[in-house]
């Protein structure tokens, strides 16, 4: 005889059953589903789905961000049940605001597959509703909308689908994750310009990796370093990440940290690092907000991968809706340390970070190769067999702060660097324009040493150097540009303020017109001056000798030993190699 529990029970499951079957009318099916995850669609039937969803539903509002070089517009879904379609009404709500982004590597698309069938079943048949209850959601469908329409089954080499995938990098060749802080493509600045408008309160951005072979269905990083506030590292390690793993891995989709091996050798150790702001979730980090890299592996079949990422994307939310209130205080709270620590308590800010000694062991989980010997590579080629096997390695999982800097009261920049100046606008970098000419004690720098790399990177000539440090009692003219670290981005000042920092203005190639000397000598002319400098300063000519000494590639060089003297001379420019954006310490 059934008891009432186990009635009960019985229909609990069949209910489970019933739901987990719904069926999708034809209208609604995505194309992927449509043609058994063989494809995506298009840059038009992927806004046509996502509009559709927004006049079927009056949770959802379907609007325009921006525009790309070839003039396809940059959208997104705002998803709210309250009809908080703005960021002044999404915040007075107290609920968390969650962005997920995909496509912005065009031919890693899963996300947008994911976040279709997701919407789907949260708007229109409305099984999985309940995810929006104590969220606001943001989607954009696809970030790089140029390149998804530069489609071909050749785009990624060893990728398992979709048949027609799109390209890395936009239209006029950015890789747009290599430019949030130097916002040089116009897709990024109207991103820049969105995010800082809505400032959300957790980011998802959806790619595919490659490289190896290996069991993992999906990798992923999420910061959880000193490059965010302790108290936002603390709830990510501890609730965010394994409640997100746990329940990924119970709907069968293998998870790892993205798999990164030291001097790209397995037996030496699974590395895991501070993201730098470049890169999508390093640039949150900076904004004091948590975010998470989804990386589903290409070898795996394309239906796995948009199933994977669908599961990360609802668990998150599933977290999110629990936690909703702890993760709006954990984001407030973020702010306000970030200036009690840094400008009240005085601590030095971190700007380069490495590998701690500390570690641990992983189970790193993979398959297992043959060597082939190649006759095109003259050397041995991996073959992957398919058959798995499993080996503990090194986990070099922490970091350690290997150069910091005390925060100024403020930085100013010339008012002729307006490129500069644009860009701090586009990360909503708060400033002031000085109103009269100020007499002021600042900390300068000067460059040494100065190298360029011979090929660009993401369109930029990043200069190395050396870094001279002094003081200097300036006037400062009216019309300079005052930034005050007293604001809720001071980490990301910092980061673009100090040329130390690896994504700073300066190793971005922001000010390398200051490295171009535009002034010369003649040995005949310089010659009357060197002496007389000796003559007037006669320890000038120990300390030429003792140079020399020190620097015997320039001993047969007549040029390099005249231009000691030209360059202590009144004659050399007194603005070549010094950074024109002033420190002041104090309040002034």
């Amino acid at each position: 005889m059934i008891t009432s529990i186990q009635y009960f029970l019985i229909l609990l499951f069949s209910f489970t059953i019933l739901s987990a079957q719904t069926v999708v009318p034809d209208e609604w099916k995505t194309l992927c589903e449509k043609t058994s995850y063989k494809e995506t669609s298009s840059y038009a039937g992927s806004m046509e789905y996502f509009k559709k969803l927004a006049d079927n539903s009056p949770y959802a509002k379907f609007v325009k961000f921006g525009n790309s070089p070839q003039g396809r517009d940059l959208m997104l879904l705002i998803v709210s049940k309250e009809g908080a379609f703005d960021p002044v009404s999404a915040k007075e709500t107290r609920k968390p605001i969650i962005l997920i982004e995909n496509g912005i590597h065009a031919g890693e698309i899963e996300g947008k597959d994911a976040s279709m069938i997701m919407l789907r079943e949260m708007l229109i048949t409305k099984e999985k509703e309940y995810l929006l209850d104590n969220v606001i959601l943001l989607v954009i469908p696809i970030f790089s909308v140029d390149s998804h329409e530069r489609t071909s089954p050749y785009n990624r080499i060893n990728q398992n689908g979709p048949t027609n995938m799109g390209w890395r990098t936009t239209s006029t060749n950015y890789n747009l994750n290599r430019d949030f802080v130097k916002a040089d493509a116009p897709e990024m600045r109207a991103w820049l310009k969105m995010y800082n408008e809505w400032i959300p309160d957790f980011f998802i951005d959806c790619h595919t990796t490659d490289g190896l072979d290996l069991q993992y269905t999906v990798t992923y990083t999420v910061e959880k370093f000193r490059n965010i506030p302790p108290a936002t590292s603390k709830w990510v390690t501890e609730e965010y990440e394994p409640f997100m793993k746990r329940k990924v891995e119970e709907q069968g989709y293998l998870m790892a940290p993205y798999i990164w091996f030291k001097n790209y050798n397995m037996t030496d150790g699974l590395l895991d690092y501070v993201t730098p702001p470049m890169l999508s979730t390093g640039y949150v980090g900076l904004q004091s907000r948590p975010g998470l890299l989804i990386e589903t592996h290409s070898l795996k079949p394309y239906k796995e991968r948009v199933h994977a990422t669908q599961a990360i994307l609802e668990s998150s939310l599933e977290l999110f809706n629990k936690q909703y209130e702890e993760l709006v205080s954990l984001n407030n709270s973020a702010d306000m340390w970030n200036i009690e620590n840094y400008l009240e308590k005085k601590k030095f800010f971190p700007v380069l970070f490495d590998y701690s000694p500390e570690i641990d062991s992983f189970l790193f989980k993979g398959i297992k190769w043959n060597e082939t010997e190649s006759w095109i590579t003259g050397t041995p080629v991996k073959e992957y067999n398919g058959e798995p096997f499993e080996i503990t390695i090194p986990h070099i999982h922490q970091s350690v702060v290997t150069d910091s800097v005390k925060v100024p009261f403020a930085y100013l920049i010339p008012q002729e660097w307006k490129k500069v100046v644009e860009v701090l606008d586009l990360h909503g970098i708060e400033h002031e324009v000085l109103k009269t000419n100020e007499i002021l004690d600042v900390a300068r720098k000067k460059f040494a040493n100065v190298k360029f790399d011979a090929m660009p990177y993401d369109g930029r000539f990043k200069p190395a150097f050396e870094i001279i440090n002094y003081q200097e009692n300036v006037e400062v003219p009216e019309g300079t540009i005052i930034v005050k670290t007293n604001q809720r981005r001071l980490p990301l000042i910092m980061y673009l303020l100090e040329p130390i920092s690896d994504d700073s203005f300066v190793k971005w190639g922001f000010f390398n017109t200051i490295f171009v000397r535009t002034e010369y000598f003649e040995l005949y002319s310089m010659l009357p001056v060197a002496n007389e400098m000796v003559k007037v300063n006669p320890e000038l000519k120990t300390e030429f000798l003792k140079w020399l000494k020190e620097h015997p590639e320039v001993e047969s060089n007549p040029r390099d030993r005249m231009r000691w003297f030209y360059e202590k001379s009144p004659y050399y420019d007194e603005t070549h190699n010094v950074y024109p954006v002033l420190r002041v310490e104090e309040k002034f």
